[in-house]
């Protein structure tokens, strides 16, 4: 055998000793990676099967975030309007309120008012009061003064029937001394002079 088969077979040798080493990991790995591929599968399978419930939770999730979202915005757009309400409802009671304390305050002018023409109304019925007073005591004097008056002339009728009964009486006296002075002149004219001047004398004397 030539040198160079013997380095052909040593070469071959080595080559063959080395396709066998390489070979026969490759086989293990081979196998291996099977089970690996397969069990990746696996896990692929199972990841996507896991992926499909979470996407359909997601989902689920979602809608129900989405009718969460719907019923907060509901819920917003209802407080808004109860806001918006209660700020009417605010405006209209303050409104109210500067309306009651417009009607206090006129109320309040009022009663001063009132109160006012009341110390008015008791002051003038005081004054009435007082001046009826005033003229019920000089309705009073006044009847006593009537009284008295009527009393002094009743005193007076009964002098002046007094006095008219005197001078009725003195007008029959006086008529009786005419009568007697008429006669008288009648006899004296009958009597003869030197009696009439002896009368007459006597008369003188005595007056």
């Amino acid at each position: 055998m030539s040198a160079l088969s013997k380095v052909f077979v040593v070469l071959v040798t080595i080559f063959s000793v080395g396709i066998v080493t390489l070979l026969v990991p490759y086989v293990t790995n081979r196998e291996n990676y099977r089970e690996t591929i397969k069990q990746l599968e696996q896990a692929k399978t199972s990841a996507e099967v896991t992926a499909m419930l979470r996407q359909k939770e997601i989902a689920s999730l979602l809608d129900k975030e989405s009718e969460r979202v719907s019923e907060l915005t509901a819920g917003t757009r209802q407080l808004a309007q109860k806001n918006i309400d209660l700020a009417a409802a605010k405006a209209d009671a303050e409104a109210k309120s500067r309306e009651a304390e417009a009607q206090r305050v006129q109320a309040e002018d009022r009663a001063s008012t009132v109160a006012a023409a009341n110390k008015q109304l008791s002051d003038i019925l005081k004054s009435v009061q007082d001046e009826l007073v005033a003229r019920q005591q000089n309705m009073i004097k006044m009847q006593t003064q009537l009284i008295e008056l009527g009393d002094r002339n009743e005193e007076l009728l009964a002098q002046v029937e007094t006095l008219s009964r005197n001078v009725r009486h003195l007008k029959e006296d006086l008529a009786d001394r005419s009568t007697s002075i008429a006669e008288m002149e009648g006899w004296l004219k009958k009597l003869d002079p030197v009696t009439l001047a002896y009368v007459k004398g006597e008369s003188a004397d005595t007056t």
